[in-house]
C-alpha cells in the first residue's frame, strides 16, 4: 500500500515597481528567477515519475514578463554602469547592497568575492562618506562587485554546464565590461526559459500550477479586518471595521484570468497568502468554482477543536484526522462547500523549510523519507508538504539541488511512496468542518498582519484611500478606475504588512514602507486631490538601519523667534517633530548629533529647529558644521550652517538664491521663506541633515534618503482639532 504525498512549492514576490518612476527598486524577482524558478521545476526532468504542485503569484509573473520585455530594477541599471564613471553615491549604494547575499552559500565560496567583502568589513569604520568607497575600492574591484553579486545567484545548472557561466566562475575576477554583456546575455536567457520550463511540465501532466490572488493580500482581513482578533482574541481592540469582498473577488478573479491567459486552463487550486482561510473565504472560493485550497495544521486542529497526536519522532499517530482533504459543512442557507481544504504537515514542511540545511543532503533526504515511511499507512490518506519554493535554498549548498535530488531518487525507487498532484487526490472521501476557525499558517492567527500597532497604522490608511475612492468613483473615467483599482489592490498586498511592526527584520524596510505609500499616492494623483501629510510620512518608526526615525507632523501654524535659545512654551507648540537617529554602519550612530529635529510653518517661512544632546554652539566650537539639504522637485538647495567664537551666532546667508536666517546657541534655530523653496499648501519636500568636521562627511540624517514632508493645507491641521 502505497502513501500518497502532495508537495507544493510556493513561489511568490511581491510588486517592487515604484509607481512614480516606474522602475522595480529591489532584485529580488530577477535574482530568484537567477536561482530558483527555472532550476525548481526543470530538476523533475530527471525523476519522471515525482509529481509536485508549483503556486505560482501572478504578482511575480508579471514582472517576470516585464523583464523579458525590457525593463530593468534599479540594481540592474546599476550593474550596467561603466565602473570608471561610478559616482561617490553610486558606489555606496553597491557596497551596501551588493553583498545581499547567504555567505556561506553564495560569498564564502568565490575567493574574489570573499575578499571583497572582507575589505568592506576592514574599511567600514573609517569610511565616512560616499567618496571614500572611490579610494577604497578600485574601478576593478568595483566592476567585480558588480559581476559577482548577479553571478553567484545563477542556476546550478549554468554553473556546471554553461560555458559562459563556468568561464566567469573560473575567471574569477578582473572581469571587463564585455564579461558584463556575456552575462546579461545569460541572465536574460535564463529568465525567458521560466514560463516556458512550467508549461511544458504542466502540460505533460508530471505538476500541476495553482495559485494565489493576484497581488497576494490577505483575503479574511479584506473581508473583516476582525477576523484578527477572532483569530487572536488577545489582540487589543481596534477600529477597523469594513468589508472588502468586492476587493478580495477581484482579485482571485484576476489572477485566475491572467493563469489562463499565461498557460492556457484554469487552475484548479489557489494556495491563499499566507495560508489564510475562514468562511468568508472559502465560501467565495468554492462560489468561483475553485476545487481545492490549503492550509496549515493549526488551524484544522482550532477548527475541530482536537490535535495531531505525534510520538516521540514527531510522526503523526492520527492520520485520518490530518492526511485527509476537508469540506465546510452545510450552514445556514449555504449546501455542503464543494472547495477541498488540504492541510499541510506543519513537521515535514518546516523540516525542509528551516532544519534539513543543517544536515548533509544524503543524510537530510533519508531522514525525510523514513520519516514519510513511518506514517501509518492508509489508503485513503495524502501526505501535505507545503513551504516557500524559493527562500529556503539560499541556506543549502547548491541551492539544494543535491538534497531535492536525493529526495526525489529515494522516492522513484520506494515502492511505499508515491507523490501526487492535490487534483489527483480530490476523489478522497472529506471529513467536514462545522466550524471552520480563521487563521494563517503562522500561529492560525493574523498577527503579523494586523496585531502590531504600524499594522493597524497602514490598514487605516487604506481604508481612508479607499473611502476616497468610493467618494470619487462617479467622476472617474473608466481609465482612471482602472488604473486606481490597479494601485489599490498593489497596496492590499501582504509583503508590506510583513514587515512592518517589530516580527520581521529587513535591511530595506524603507523601501517596502515608501511603495505601499507610494502606491496610495499614486491614487490620490489621479483623483487630482492633495496628499494627506500621513500618506508621506513613514509607517515604520524604527528604521532598517538598527536605529529609528519617528515623524510626528505639525499640528499648527508656530511662530518662533530666531535667536538660538529655548524660548517661550508656545513658540514650537504646534510644531511637528522628528526623532532621529543617525543611521548606517560606518556612522557615529551610538552618538547621534541631533536628538530631535522640529518643524513648523508659519505664513511665509519653514522654520527648523535642532536639538542636540548638549549646547549645540559647543559641537561648532570643535570644528563641526552643518549643512541643511532641502530637496523639492529636481531643485537641491544647500544651507550651511556655521558658527564663530564662543557666542550665540546669528547670521542672514544666501545660498542657491535662497535667503536663510539661521541662529546657533543651545539650539539650532533656522528660517527659510516658503517662497524661495517654491513651496505651496500640499506640496511635497524632502529635508537631510548632513554634519561635517574639519569639512568632511561625518553623519547624515537620515542616512540614505531624505525626510520626505509636506507643506500642510488648512485642512492638515483641522483634522487635528476635530473630536
Amino acid at each position: 500500500m502505497k502513501r500518497k504525498i502532495a508537495i507544493l512549492w510556493h513561489m511568490h514576490q511581491p510588486y517592487y515597481r515604484n509607481p512614480h518612476s516606474g522602475k522595480m527598486e529591489l532584485p529580488w524577482v530577477r535574482l530568484h528567477g537567477l536561482k530558483d524558478y527555472y532550476g525548481m521545476v526543470a530538476i523533475l526532468k530527471d525523476f519522471p515519475a515525482v509529481k509536485a504542485v508549483y503556486n505560482l503569484v501572478p504578482s511575480l509573473l508579471v514582472q517576470l514578463e516585464s523583464y523579458l520585455q525590457g525593463d530593468k530594477d534599479i540594481f540592474q541599471e546599476l550593474f550596467l554602469k561603466d565602473a570608471a564613471g561610478l559616482t561617490g553615491d553610486e558606489v555606496r549604494f553597491l557596497v551596501r547592497h551588493f553583498f545581499s547575499a547567504n555567505y556561506a552559500n553564495l560569498i564564502k565560496p568565490y575567493p574574489r568575492f570573499r575578499y571583497l567583502l572582507d575589505k568592506k568589513k576592514r574599511y567600514a569604520p573609517t569610511a565616512l562618506n560616499a567618496g571614500d568607497w572611490l579610494n577604497i575600492y578600485s574601478v576593478n574591484e568595483l566592476r567585480d562587485l558588480q559581476v559577482w553579486y548577479p553571478l553567484c545567484h545563477f542556476d546550478e545548472i549554468y554553473k556546471a554546464e554553461d560555458h559562459r557561466i563556468t568561464g566567469l566562475i573560473q575567471k574569477g575576477g578582473n572581469f571587463s565590461e564585455a564579461d558584463k554583456r556575456i552575462l546579461v546575455e545569460a541572465e536574460m536567457e535564463l529568465l525567458s526559459k521560466i514560463i516556458p520550463e512550467y508549461k511544458r511540465f504542466a502540460q505533460s501532466g508530471q505538476i500541476e500550477i495553482s495559485t494565489t490572488p493576484f497581488y497576494h493580500p490577505i483575503m479574511p482581513l479584506l473581508i473583516d479586518p476582525q477576523a484578527g482578533r477572532t483569530a487572536n482574541p488577545g489582540l487589543p481592540e481596534y477600529d477597523l471595521h469594513f468589508n472588502w469582498k468586492e476587493d478580495a473577488v477581484y482579485q482571485m478573479e484576476q489572477a485566475l484570468t491572467y493563469m489562463k491567459d499565461i498557460f492556457g486552463t484554469v487552475p484548479s487550486g489557489v494556495w491563499p497568502s499566507e495560508g489564510s482561510l475562514s468562511r468568508e473565504v472559502l465560501n467565495m472560493l468554492d462560489d468561483l468554482g475553485v476545487r481545492w485550497t490549503a492550509t496549515d495544521e493549526t488551524n484544522l486542529c482550532k477548527s475541530l477543536s482536537t490535535e495531531i497526536r505525534r510520538d516521540h519522532d514527531y510522526i503523526v499517530q492520527n492520520p485520518e484526522v490530518l492526511y485527509k482533504p476537508y469540506v465546510l459543512a452545510a450552514h445556514g442557507d449555504r449546501k455542503r462547500g464543494n472547495t477541498r481544504i488540504f492541510f499541510r504537515d506543519t513537521h515535514l514542511s518546516d523540516l525542509i523549510g528551516f532544519h534539513y540545511r543543517k544536515m548533509p543532503f544524503d543524510k537530510a533526504a533519508a531522514d525525510l523519507v523514513d520519516r514519510l515511511k513511518k506514517i501509518p499507512a492508509r489508503s485513503d490518506m495524502v501526505v501535505p508538504i507545503i513551504l516557500d519554493g524559493e527562500n529556503a535554498w539560499e541556506y543549502f549548498s547548491n541551492s539544494g539541488r543535491d538534497f531535492l535530488s536525493e529526495f526525489f531518487r529515494l522516492i522513484s525507487a520506494d515502492n511505499e511512496l508515491e507523490t501526487v498532484t492535490f487534483s489527483e487526490a480530490l476523489d478522497m472521501e472529506a471529513g467536514e468542518i462545522r466550524h471552520y476557525s480563521p487563521g494563517s499558517w503562522i500561529g492560525g492567527n493574523f498577527d503579523i498582519w494586523i496585531g502590531d500597532e504600524e499594522d493597524r497604522k497602514g490598514w487605516r490608511l487604506l481604508e481612508k484611500v479607499r473611502k476616497t475612492i468610493e467618494e470619487r468613483k462617479s467622476h472617474l473615467t473608466e481609465k482612471q478606475y482602472a488604473q486606481i483599482r490597479e494601485y489599490l489592490s498593489i497596496a492590499q498586498g501582504s509583503d508590506w504588512f510583513w514587515w512592518f511592526g517589530k516580527e520581521n527584520y529587513t535591511a530595506d524596510l524603507d523601501i517596502f514602507d515608501n511603495l505601499f505609500r507610494k502606491n496610495m499616492q499614486k491614487i490620490y494623483e489621479i483623483l487630482g486631490m492633495d496628499i494627506p501629510v500621513e500618506f508621506l510620512v513613514p509607517i515604520s518608526t524604527v528604521s532598517a538601519g538598527g536605529g529609528g526615525i519617528e515623524i510626528h507632523p505639525p499640528t499648527g501654524i508656530v511662530h518662533p523667534v530666531i535667536n538660538g535659545r529655548l524660548g517661550a512654551y508656545f513658540e514650537w507648540l504646534h510644531a511637528g517633530r522628528l526623532e532621529a537617529a543617525a543611521l548606517g554602519g560606518a556612522m557615529n550612530i551610538t552618538n547621534p548629533l541631533a536628538n530631535t529635529i522640529y518643524y513648523g510653518f508659519g505664513k511665509e517661512h519653514l522654520y527648523l529647529r535642532v536639538d542636540t544632546e548638549k549646547k549645540v554652539l559647543t559641537y561648532f566650537q570643535e570644528d563641526y558644521t552643518l549643512d541643511v539639504i532641502f530637496k523639492r522637485k529636481r531643485k537641491r538647495i544647500v544651507i550651511p550652517v556655521t558658527a564663530e567664537g564662543n557666542k550665540a551666532d546669528k547670521r542672514t546667508v544666501t545660498e542657491c538664491g535662497v535667503t536663510v536666517e539661521t541662529a546657533v546657541d543651545r539650539v539650532i534655530e533656522i528660517a527659510v521663506p516658503l517662497a524661495d523653496l517654491d513651496l505651496l499648501p500640499g506640496d511635497p519636500f524632502c529635508l537631510q541633515l548632513e554634519w561635517k568636521r574639519f569639512g568632511r562627511h561625518f553623519q547624515s540624517i537620515p542616512a540614505y534618503d531624505y525626510f520626505h514632508l509636506h507643506l500642510p493645507t488648512s485642512k492638515d491641521y483641522l483634522s487635528y482639532w476635530q473630536v
